[in-house]
């Protein structure tokens, strides 16, 4: 278990996050993949081209995240004031306050089976094609979203 930080007016590439590690993120990340760790975008942070395989992305206030894919099982916390771009939802869980500013990327994503305690979101631009949910499990379907 670990964390570190990219400071302010640092850009790193080709980071992985793995387990139970911490990445806070104040400069720029790029091409990072996160399999199983968390990486925190901060204010006046910036993480682009971003895999979340097995872990987490948080993006606080004043963050801003572009071009991240979110598997099944990982999610996306995007917090009021925060700004996310080109979100691919490929069955993770993507959590968005009230008011930040979030867009997600056309995507559609098939034959996802959701078992107990497995949640996955759906927004505009998404299509969940050939979802199964099971008991315990939870697929949330916003504005513009479509399942199949």
């Amino acid at each position: 278990m670990s964390e570190s930080t990219i400071g302010a007016g640092v850009t790193s590439t080709g980071l992985t996050v793995n387990a139970n590690d911490t990445l806070h993120v104040l400069g720029t990340v790029k091409e990072t993949t996160i399999p199983g760790g968390q990486v925190r975008v901060s204010a006046g942070g910036l993480a682009t081209s971003t895999s979340v395989d097995s872990g987490s992305l948080v993006i606080v206030a004043g963050g801003t995240a572009t071009d991240m894919t979110v598997e099944q099982g990982t999610f996306i916390r995007v917090y009021n004031g925060a700004t996310a771009e080109q979100i691919v939802e490929n069955g993770g869980n993507v959590i968005v306050d009230n008011a930040p500013d979030a867009i997600f990327a056309a995507n559609t994503f098939s034959n996802l089976t959701l078992g107990n305690a497995d949640t996955t979101t759906v927004h505009s631009g998404t299509v969940a094609d050939s979802t199964t949910v099971n008991k315990g499990a939870a697929l949330n379907i916003y504005s513009s979203g479509i399942t199949l």
